[in-house]
C-alpha cells in the first residue's frame, strides 16, 4: 500500500511542473509581422506590425505588450499571451477580442475576431478547427491549427502557428477572403531571425534578418557633363569634360 502511494506521489510531482509550464503562443518582444492586403486583382498594400522591447503595460490588471504599425511607427493596440495558449488583442477603442486559441482540438468551433486598425469595427467569426498538428520552423516544432469558416466547413483555408500567428495576418486571424479582397502573412521574424517567410508558395524559415530589413541601394553618381566643340559644327567636333569634371 505504501509503495503504491509513493508511486502515485512521484507521478503527481513529475506531472505538476508540466501542467504549469508556459505555452508561448507568440513572442513577447522584438517581433515583426508583414501582411499583404489584396484589394481586387490589381491593388495591393502591406501592413507592418511589431512589438518592441518595451516593458509590459497593465490593462484591467493584466499584462499586455504594445503593438505598433510602421514604417512610421504609431501605437495601434496591445496584445496579450496568457501563457496558456490564448492570445487577446486590446484595441485603442478599449475593446478586447480573442485572436487565437491553441487549446482547441479538431472538430471544435471557436469565435475569433478580425481587427481593423484605427476603426472601432471588429468582425467576429466562428471558425471550424479542421486539424491540429505540428510544423518545423527554424528547427523548432510548432503547434499548427488548420481553420476554416464554420459556415463553409473543411478544408482548412488558413493556419494558426505557435510562435508566428495566423497565416492570414497577425490581426486577421480568420484569414477570410471576401469579394473586396484577402490577406496573407508574408513574413514574420523575431530576434533577428526569420520565423516564417512565404516565397513562391514555399514557407522558408531560419534565415538571419527581420521582416522590415530593407537592403540599402547605393546611389549612382551623376554622369559626367560632356561638352562638344565647336558648337554648332559642320560635322567634326571635339568631346571634353566640363570644367571641374574628371
Amino acid at each position: 500500500m505504501r509503495r503504491h502511494l509513493l508511486i502515485a506521489f512521484l507521478l503527481c510531482t513529475v506531472a505538476m511542473p508540466s501542467a504549469r509550464a508556459q505555452f508561448d503562443a507568440l513572442p513577447d518582444s522584438n517581433a515583426q509581422w508583414l501582411t499583404y492586403y489584396y484589394d481586387g486583382p490589381n491593388f495591393m498594400n502591406d501592413e507592418w506590425l511589431f512589438i518592441d522591447n518595451s516593458p509590459d503595460t497593465l490593462i484591467d490588471s493584466a499584462p499586455y505588450r504594445k503593438l505598433y504599425t510602421g514604417p512610421s511607427p504609431y501605437y495601434v493596440g496591445a496584445i496579450r499571451d496568457n501563457d496558456s495558449g490564448r492570445v487577446y488583442f486590446r484595441t485603442t477603442f478599449h475593446q478586447t477580442v480573442l485572436l487565437y486559441d491553441f487549446n482547441v482540438i479538431a472538430g471544435d468551433t471557436v469565435e475569433v475576431g478580425n481587427v481593423y486598425i484605427g476603426s472601432p469595427l471588429i468582425d467576429s467569426w466562428d471558425m471550424l478547427v479542421n486539424s491540429v498538428d505540428s510544423v518545423m520552423l527554424s528547427g523548432t516544432p510548432r503547434k499548427r491549427i488548420g481553420i476554416s469558416l464554420a459556415a463553409m466547413g473543411p478544408p482548412a483555408i488558413h493556419y494558426w502557428i505557435q510562435g508566428v500567428g495566423g497565416t492570414g495576418g497577425l490581426l486577421t486571424t480568420c484569414g477570410c477572403a471576401t469579394i473586396s479582397g484577402s490577406t496573407e502573412l508574408e513574413c514574420m521574424s523575431t530576434n533577428d531571425t526569420i520565423q516564417y517567410h512565404l516565397s513562391s508558395g514555399t514557407i522558408e524559415s531560419g534565415t538571419p534578418g527581420d521582416c522590415f530589413l530593407i537592403t540599402s541601394v547605393e546611389e549612382e553618381g551623376l554622369p559626367p557633363i560632356v561638352l562638344a566643340s565647336p558648337n554648332p559644327s559642320s560635322g567634326l567636333f571635339r568631346l571634353t569634360n566640363a570644367p571641374g569634371e574628371k
